[in-house]
């Protein structure tokens, strides 16, 4: 429940990798946001401190663009290897 805090994520992302042991994970724990969702009424929106949302396509290119090895979405939990 960190990464939708980020101002900097260009940033973050990196740092967090770079602490990472070697095989190590990184466990994130955010709500993406989906087509079937209205986003109008979505209630993770109106936390005035989210200061990004994330879908799925989002997390798949913070792999590519990191050169994380992996990605897997379990709900939501995002682990990054």
């Amino acid at each position: 429940e960190v990464v939708e805090h980020f101002h900097r994520p260009d940033i973050e992302f990196p740092a967090l990798k770079k602490m990472l042991k070697p095989c190590g994970v990184l466990y994130c724990m955010t709500h993406l946001y989906t087509p079937d969702i209205f986003f109008d009424n979505w209630y993770y929106k109106n936390d005035q401190t989210h200061t990004i949302i994330y879908r799925r396509k989002t997390m798949e290119w913070i792999k590519e663009h990191f050169a994380f090895e992996g990605l897997r979405v379990d709900g939501r939990l995002v682990r990054f290897w």
